[in-house]
Order: structure tokens, then C-alpha cells, then sequence
């Protein structure tokens, strides 16, 4: 607590299988699981991997199902409600953990001078567009994800921006917040302006 400090905490989660423990894995009942809004057609004029994904040429068995792989054939929505029930669990699991950390710093009195950053390197589709997991698509649910900063020594609490931005954006906005030298080869830009 009393000397400068840097903590990466990793949380590998949510990721397939989708199996959080208990209680996380009751957490959601899957009747609240409300099944993806699906336009009938819709990877028809998308480029090949799409239909490739959708139809188990590119395959992975992260959902259960008879021909599952990247997409939700073969998944029986009574398999899809609890793979999404079991994903939302796993968010929640995250969630009391980062509050841990939080709880921690406000213990110790670190919490006014600690920069906090949260972030995810990408979504999930989860059945939108009759496709599971993440890539290679750019649709919202795939690549809008949390960016958070957290100073209260230099960034107002509670401010939301709308500008696209990267993750190869944090490590010169890390270096800008905490004064400390720039990284020489850096790409990001700085999104201290933004905060």
C-alpha cells in the first residue's frame, strides 16, 4: 500500500464450455434466457464464411447440438437458453471479483489515487445472426466491449463517450494519466482529451 504497484488480473471467463460453478451456474434461469431476434435470410448475402459458419464447415463444439458449431443448428433453444443462462453466470462470477479487488484498494485507501481499467478484447454473438462465438464478424455484439477508466484523482466518475476507440489506445493513455515515460514504439493514440 505504500509503494507504487501495478496488478494485470485476467479473468480467462466467459468462455465456452460455459460452465461456471455454483451458484453462478443457477444464477439465470434459462426461461428468463430470452432467444436471439433472428431475420430469416439474413447471412444470405454475406461473404461465404458466414454461410460456412453457420452451416458447420468451419467448426468448433462450443454450443451442444447435432450439427452445432459456430452457429446455432442443430442447438435446441432449450440448449441455447442454458448456454446463455451458464455465460450470463460466468459475467456475474467476474463481476464479484472485480468488486473484491475494488473493496480491497477502498481498504486500504488507495482507491482515490489508483487508476482502474477494465476491458474485454472482444463479445460474443451468442446466436445473433444465427452465429455463436466471436469472429470473424464485426457486428456490435462482437465488437462493442467495455473500455473503463477509473481515477478519481484525474477523470470525472460517471461520463460516457460514444468515439470508436481501440484497445492499442490504453498504453498511451496509461503512460499520459500516470506521467510516466511513453513506450517507444507505441500505435494507440492517447484518449486522455476523451476522459
Amino acid at each position: 500500500k505504500d509503494k507504487p504497484f501495478y496488478i494485470l488480473a485476467s479473468f480467462p471467463e466467459p468462455h465456452p464450455p460455459f460452465a461456471p460453478p455454483h451458484p453462478y451456474s443457477e444464477m439465470y434461469g434459462p426461461q428468463e434466457i430470452v432467444p436471439p431476434a433472428l431475420r430469416k435470410g439474413e447471412l444470405e448475402d454475406k461473404p461465404p464464411h458466414f454461410m460456412d459458419f453457420y452451416q458447420g464447415r468451419l467448426y468448433s463444439n462450443w454450443f451442444k447440438g447435432d450439427r452445432a458449431g459456430n452457429s446455432l443448428l442443430g442447438v435446441t433453444e432449450a440448449q441455447y437458453r442454458e448456454n446463455v443462462a451458464h455465460y450470463y453466470g460466468m459475467i456475474s462470477l467476474i463481476d464479484e471479483n472485480i468488486g473484491k479487488i475494488l473493496k480491497t484498494l477502498q481498504d486500504l485507501n488507495l482507491t482515490e489515487k489508483t487508476l482502474v481499467v477494465f476491458l474485454s478484447d472482444h463479445g460474443e454473438l451468442l446466436g445473433d445472426h444465427y452465429l455463436v462465438d466471436h469472429g470473424p464478424f464485426h457486428y456490435d455484439s462482437v465488437i462493442h466491449v467495455p473500455l473503463i477508466f477509473r481515477f478519481p484523482e484525474k477523470i470525472a466518475s460517471n461520463y460516457e463517450i460514444s468515439s470508436l476507440v481501440s484497445l492499442v489506445d490504453v498504453p498511451v493513455t496509461l503512460t499520459r494519466l500516470l506521467n510516466i515515460s511513453e513506450l517507444p514504439d507505441a500505435q494507440g493514440m492517447d484518449l486522455t482529451p476523451l476522459l
